[in-house]
């Protein structure tokens, strides 16, 4: 399991999520996920915040794998902020991230769980 420590003494642990979209959720989440081609996975993961004073949160995210990074000028915040929102009023789940694969695989190894793979075109 892979922390961090923050300047203020909060400490994050990357674990596996601690809860999950329903069946209904997951099957929005797929069919927003279609109509948006540059999304090619997601997947599941958590946190656990333990605050300087020993109080414990965990959170669970879904986290995003664009088919390329986005570069500063392509997608403002806003435009992420608009695309997040989407997902969200389109799935009900509320905590989202975009994140690559190399910081996924550091972060959460075997812990994340895919949730959602882009479908091949056929050749």
């Amino acid at each position: 399991m892979t922390s961090d420590e923050l300047v203020d003494g909060t400490r994050i642990d990357y674990i596996g999520a601690s809860e999950s979209p329903d069946d209904e959720s997951l099957g929005k989440l797929r069919q927003a996920l279609v109509s948006l081609p540059r999304i090619q996975e997601a997947w599941l993961v958590g946190f656990r915040v333990t605050s300087p004073d020993g109080s414990v949160t965990d959170q669970s995210e879904i986290a995003l794998i664009f088919d390329q990074p986005y570069m500063p000028d392509e997608l403002s915040l806003d435009g992420f902020s608009s695309l997040i929102s989407a997902l969200k009023l389109a799935t009900g789940w509320g905590n989202w991230r975009g994140i690559d694969r190399l910081a996924l695989a550091h972060l959460w190894g075997d812990t994340a769980a895919k949730i959602y793979e882009r479908p091949k075109p056929h050749e």
